[in-house]
């Protein structure tokens, strides 16, 4: 799972929101990244079963710079918030 947002008040709010499902699943690896480049660096870096199994949650702005290589889904931040 790649998490991409700016604030880091939404990387913890994932990180409370995910203790209880990593906790029962603890193979599942979360990557955060504040900056889309870095994100797309290290997305860019996987081989490509890797990038089969990557979840991405991204920040709406920063979504137009990664979704793409993400191959998955890319859920924007505020629909995290809003779900609160």
């Amino acid at each position: 799972m790649v998490i991409v947002d700016d604030e880091k008040t939404i990387h913890t709010a994932w990180d409370i929101k995910l203790a209880p499902i990593l906790s029962k699943y603890p193979k599942i690896m979360v990557k955060h990244f504040t900056d889309g480049y870095e994100a797309l660096e290290y997305l860019n870096s996987l081989d490509e079963e890797e990038k089969k199994h990557v979840f991405l949650l991204s920040d709406y702005e920063l979504s137009f710079q990664v979704a793409e290589q993400g191959r998955r889904y890319s859920l924007p931040a505020q629909f995290f918030t809003n779900q609160l």
